[in-house]
């Protein structure tokens, strides 16, 4: 089963996700093929910017991430 990715904690406080997981979760969830992106190319996401991604509020993207649901 397809699910919504985990934050990679960088401290304490700190949890960000990577643009390559949640561009290859869109991707297998409409069945498309994903090209991976060079690791010089990574740029990690805060809740608020994956909530702005999915128009939704940043609880709902904590709650995918725990719960394995998604947009």
């Amino acid at each position: 089963m397809l699910s919504f990715p985990k934050p990679i904690k960088l401290s304490s406080n700190c949890s960000r996700w990577p643009l390559s997981r949640l561009e290859q979760y869109e991707a297998e969830r409409v069945g498309h093929e994903y090209k991976q992106r060079l690791p010089a190319d990574e740029v990690y996401l805060s809740d608020y910017q994956v909530a702005a991604r999915y128009n939704v509020h940043k609880n709902s993207v904590w709650r995918w991430a725990r719960v394995g649901g998604g947009a």
